[in-house]
């Protein structure tokens, strides 16, 4: 599978990106646990995926299992339950703000990015 595109953020218009959670090798066979997340507002798939590759006795590398189109295409296709996106927003939203006190929203504060993006999501997203 080459590069797939990854549409924007539903909530919040940011970039999605793959994130590695684990690794798994052995000898001969690597795996990777993976989802897809966006990188500004850190919402992320409801599920984990994986891609496992084995190296041949001859040097080969073949791929023994695949998920990254299941997971791109459940990105893409924006079904997302509206409770459980905004219970882990919610748990950003705890956070101590650090970044400023004057209550101003930053492009870079986790706590005020989710609560915008929870403002987002109860109004059902963005157009």
């Amino acid at each position: 599978m080459s590069e797939t595109e990854l549409r924007k953020c539903p909530f919040c218009g940011g970039e999605a990106k793959f994130v590695v959670i684990s690794k798994s090798d052995s000898l001969c066979d690597i795996g990777y646990c993976f989802t897809i997340q966006c990188s500004k507002c850190y919402i992320k798939l409801p599920r984990e995926y994986r891609v496992d590759f084995k190296l041949s006795d001859r040097g080969g590398v073949t791929t023994t299992l695949d998920e990254r189109k299941i997971a791109v295409n459940a990105w893409n296709r924006r079904i997302f339950d509206k409770e459980k996106v905004i219970e882990e927003l919610d748990k950003l939203t705890g956070e101590e703000c650090t970044l400023h006190e004057c209550g101003i929203r930053s492009e870079r504060c986790k706590p005020c990015i989710a609560k915008k993006a929870i403002e987002i999501v109860e109004k059902g997203g963005i157009e």
